[in-house]
């Protein structure tokens, strides 16, 4: 009997967000039995952040962050000799060269760099990440993003040897229910309300102070509207501050950290994000396996919009045309996008599938170079 593939995958911050939403959704639909899987994170994560990654039989080993790289590149270089892993898979987008050094050290044959985002000018990191850019595939024996956009923004010319792993969203999962939309709602206290939704940390790339003059150009022409916002992060005491300045507390529902943001989809009209910046947003994705109309920001890349009523507005536009946009989605309904998001590999098992094949042809390849 043949042994399972081990595979390092090095993530980073163990939160909940887009990163760990990605590696799950691949996790959960590949043939478990045949791997063993051990998941490198950051010191300082919760019991219940590890929860889901347990319940797949991951084992997950706490390392130094990447403000202390020498410690990082050194415990990561024990581990891997010590694991004599086939595969290190690396999610930390520009920090990945730390991995991936730990992976040579270490004498590993496949070691896969991944980027799962952009950049953006006006963020404070920029120019750390476009010191870094240059050295983005330093000791990676492949490459690989989740968008075409984050491939190219990091891997420049190099794109074109980048294998694109799509988002993995369980269509199924994401389906609308009436009776859940009607309980929730209720509970909350939504009404009839037109719901517009947020998810996603309260972090600057996200821009979630800006959902503040978004929701008051909305209340400004439909006083029908309400806000539900889910996330956590540092800006999200900000977010409340600037809600109630502008008195629009009764319009705007903040829920915090939540794993369980299905029913939330379902108690939405309509999904915003007007993001920075993004690879490919892994909740603009979930909210058309929803049946959500999407309203998200220019710099996001056109491969999130998938089925129909997807539209994009520039970060350089007033607050009254976002709300413009998101109620001209008024009245639309539920929208069918299973075909289109199971056509653009936007399915969890078409995308764990094409891992599981990307991680084997690589063994393959290193096989007959011996």
């Amino acid at each position: 009997m043949r042994e399972p593939i081990r595979v390092a995958l090095v993530m980073g911050k163990l939160a909940t967000g887009g990163v760990k939403s990605y590696l799950l959704g691949l996790l959960s639909h590949l043939p478990l039995p045949q791997y063993n899987f051990t998941l490198f994170v950051y010191e300082g994560f919760g019991d219940e952040d590890a929860d889901s990654f347990l319940k797949l039989g991951v084992t997950i080993v706490s390392i130094p962050p990447a403000s202390k790289p020498r410690a990082l590149v050194r415990e990561l270089t024990m581990h891997f000799r010590k694991g004599r892993y086939d595969i290190v898979h690396g999610f930390l987008n520009t920090l990945n060269p730390l991995a991936m050094l730990a992976a040579e050290r270490a004498g590993v044959q496949v070691r896969i760099a991944e980027n799962l985002s952009t950049g953006h000018r006006g963020e404070a990191k920029s120019l750390v990440k476009a010191l870094l850019k240059p050295f983005a595939c330093t000791g990676a024996t492949d490459i690989a993003a989740n968008s075409r956009l984050a491939a190219e923004w990091l891997y420049g010319k190099r794109a074109e040897r980048c294998r694109i792993i799509r988002n993995p969203v369980d269509i199924a999962f994401f389906q609308n229910d009436p009776g859940e939309r009607f309980e929730v709602r209720s509970r909350l206290g939504l009404g009839g309300s037109f719901v517009v939704g947020w998810i996603g940390r309260c972090v600057p790339q996200k821009n979630p102070l800006f959902l503040a003059d978004i929701l008051s150009a909305l209340v400004a022409r439909d006083p029908d509207v309400c806000m539900v916002v889910v996330g956590y992060g540092p800006l999200e005491g900000r977010l409340k501050d600037r809600i109630v300045a502008l008195g629009l507390s009764e319009s705007f529902v903040a829920l915090g950290e939540t794993e369980d943001i299905r029913p939330l989809y379902r108690a939405m009209d309509c999904f915003v994000l007007p993001s920075l910046y993004e690879g490919l947003p892994m909740v603009s994705v979930e909210a058309q396996a929803a049946g959500l109309p999407c309203v998200l920001s220019s710099e996001i890349t056109r491969e999130a919009a998938v089925g129909e009523g997807v539209a994009f507005v520039g970060l350089d536009r007033a607050a009254n045309e976002w709300a413009d946009t998101l109620l001209s989605f008024k009245g639309v309904g539920r929208l069918d996008n299973r075909l289109a998001l199971h056509a653009c590999g936007f399915d969890a098992a078409v995308s764990a599938a094409d891992l599981d094949a990307f991680w084997r042809g690589l063994l393959r390849r290193e096989a007959g170079r011996r």
